[in-house]
């Protein structure tokens, strides 16, 4: 007997099949048995509390993210925005602009001073050699 792939899935799809069939029919006699689910209205009050509890856990969880979510958003409101330390760093440029011109402005008063200590000193040192 030659089986090819074709037949060889057939076979493999009629099991599968026959397999499917045989656990229903195992899982219907199996709960037809089960005490806690001897009729509908049971499976529905089971299924009714058990998606009551979820649900209630589900609220309890969202509310729980909601005051957290409030709270981050509170946070994040107190934070500067972009335009703030837009601000911050123009200001900060400016005063680094006024720090180098005084910068310049005391080098240049050093020079100054530097050179009024020599023009006092060589007065000084004219005044002591002319001393009678």
């Amino acid at each position: 007997m030659d089986v090819t792939m074709d037949t060889g899935l057939k076979l493999l799809n009629m099991a599968i099949v026959l397999l499917s069939a045989a656990l229903n029919i195992y899982l219907f006699f199996k709960t037809k048995q089960d005490k806690r689910f001897s009729s509908i209205e049971d499976i529905v009050e089971v299924v009714e509390k058990r998606l009551i509890g979820e649900v209630a856990q589900r609220n309890k969880d969202i509310g729980k993210l909601v005051l957290r979510i409030t709270l981050v958003e509170k946070e994040v409101s107190s934070l500067p925005t972009h335009d703030d330390i837009s601000a911050v760093h123009k200001r900060i440029s400016e005063i680094a602009t006024t720090m180098s011109a005084l910068n310049e402005r005391s080098v240049n008063t050093g020079r100054t001073v530097s050179n009024i200590n020599t023009s006092l000193d060589r007065i000084e040192h004219y005044l002591l050699e002319k001393k009678p």
